[in-house]
């Protein structure tokens, strides 16, 4: 965040599913490291930065490298092996998966690209509503996964 601030530009800190300033009024997105997976529920996620951007604004999506990864899973944080804070739901969502969550709220996909073993997509916030979205992805295989993220110590 300091980075961002120490270029001139605002940042806030806060939850994504939480009220931001200037929503409907983005220019752009941009979800790195599997960001997608955020809460565990890459639809809703998807709905809500719909609703953050603005008419025509730019989603920028890093996948999961595999295209037809779609995978749910409870994470916690640790710090030297001790669990820290409670559990969360997480998501790893391929380029397949993500297409299909981008149909309603109605993302057209510009571009889809992967360079040094990562996959990222360009998407566009449509204004019309897609008529062929579907309400649940019904993935070939859905594994549910129980993870630990290990926590960066900070001395």
């Amino acid at each position: 965040m300091s980075l961002t601030r120490d270029r001139g530009l605002p940042a806030v800190l806060r939850s994504v599913f939480a009220p931001v300033p200037g929503e409907g009024r983005w220019a752009t997105v941009l979800l790195m490291d599997g960001n997608i997976g955020i809460g565990g529920d890459p639809a809703r996620l998807l709905r809500r930065l719909h609703g953050l951007l603005a008419p025509r604004g730019r989603l920028l999506v890093e996948t999961h490298p595999r295209s037809e990864t779609y995978e749910l899973l409870t994470v916690r944080f640790s710090q030297h092996g001790r669990p820290t804070g409670p559990s969360f739901g997480w998501a790893h969502v391929g380029m397949t998966a993500l297409q299909h969550f981008a149909l309603e709220p109605s993302y057209g996909l510009d571009e889809e690209w992967s360079v040094g073993g990562r996959s990222f997509a360009s998407l566009t916030r449509s204004t019309r509503r897609s008529r062929s979205a579907r309400t649940a992805y019904e993935p070939a295989v859905t594994t549910a996964i129980n993870a630990t993220m290990s926590a960066r110590c900070e001395p």
